[in-house]
């Protein structure tokens, strides 16, 4: 936007007055017919940046909803049109109707419990859980329990932590996991600091649920 004022020597003064969606629309036109394969990114971050910075400091305060570059947009087709990530999406009450109807009694079971309950009120992945250790866990506090979590993104590593507060309900996630841990006590799984909080070998099993 700056290069089209300054080659045609428009001034900001000018720009804040009563229209200035009219200069919007010929500064897109005019960097349009630039071309280049960047076009359509330029011309959509263009509009966005500059409605947002006019419509704070112009005297039209909602020039984004100017018909003049709705149909501008339009015509140069740069709507951007929202995808689904996923084809379907479940209902996650239909997980949580069935935790709550369902008895869980073997080790495996427990900790298919425990996970679908961490992952549904942390959104963790399940690469997320193939890291967590015994040693990640803080599990000090009555009523939350804290873990943290280590996120790989190519060579870039981001340190989190995930806070789960306790609710009194079926669907405790602070409990499930509380039970999950003594459960390994009890089948002589080594509780140790560097051991896994799920076992590796039965992790594919919480898809069953």
């Amino acid at each position: 936007m700056a290069r089209y004022m300054k080659l045609n020597d428009i001034t900001v003064q000018t720009l804040l007055g009563e229209r200035p969606d009219i200069y919007v629309v010929n500064a897109m036109a005019w960097l349009n017919d630039l071309g280049g394969k960047n076009r359509k990114s330029t011309l959509i971050a263009m509009k966005t940046h500059t409605s947002v910075v006019l419509g704070q400091f112009s005297k039209v305060s909602n020039i984004s909803d100017s018909p003049l570059i709705k149909q501008f947009t339009r015509c140069l087709n740069l709507n951007v049109d929202s995808k689904v990530r996923y084809n379907i999406i479940q209902d996650i009450q239909k997980l949580f109707d069935h935790i709550a109807n369902s008895t869980f009694s073997t080790p495996e079971e427990i900790q298919m419990k425990a996970m679908a309950l961490q992952v549904s009120f942390s959104a963790a992945r399940m690469t997320e859980l193939s890291r967590m250790t015994m040693k990640d866990l803080d599990n000090s506090q009555k009523n939350k329990m804290i873990i943290a979590t280590t996120i790989k993104k190519g060579s870039k590593v981001r340190n989190e932590t995930i806070t789960l507060n306790r609710i009194e309900s079926l669907l405790c996630p602070v409990d499930a996991l509380r039970i999950w841990i003594q459960t390994r006590m009890k089948i002589n799984i080594q509780v140790q600091a560097s051991c896994e909080l799920f076992n590796q070998w039965r992790i594919t099993y919480v898809g069953h649920l």
